[in-house]
């Protein structure tokens, strides 16, 4: 559960993730210049937003319940009785 950052061919920093992320973006927040890409990491119930490999914001998520005809399908894809081009 790292974050890695490559530099040419060579890692040149990481940083330790505080759960499995789901999904990773890369954005800029402005126009200034230099322009710094922030990456946004979504991972458990918070994104957490990384600029210059350092946690620069935390944004938490409310848990939501699942519907149950949605919980069905996703254990019908598990089990294989569905395929993704289904869901």
């Amino acid at each position: 559960k790292m974050l890695r950052t490559l530099k040419d061919t060579m890692w040149e920093r990481s940083y330790q993730l505080v759960d499995q992320p789901s999904a990773i973006e890369v954005f800029y927040h402005d126009a200034k210049e230099p322009m710094i890409p922030i990456v946004a990491v979504a991972a458990g119930p918070s994104i957490w937003l990384h600029r210059d490999m350092k946690p620069y914001y935390k944004l938490h998520l409310p848990y939501l319940k699942l519907v149950d005809e949605e919980k069905k399908i996703w254990e019908s894809f598990k089990a294989g009785s569905i395929t993704a081009s289904n869901l």
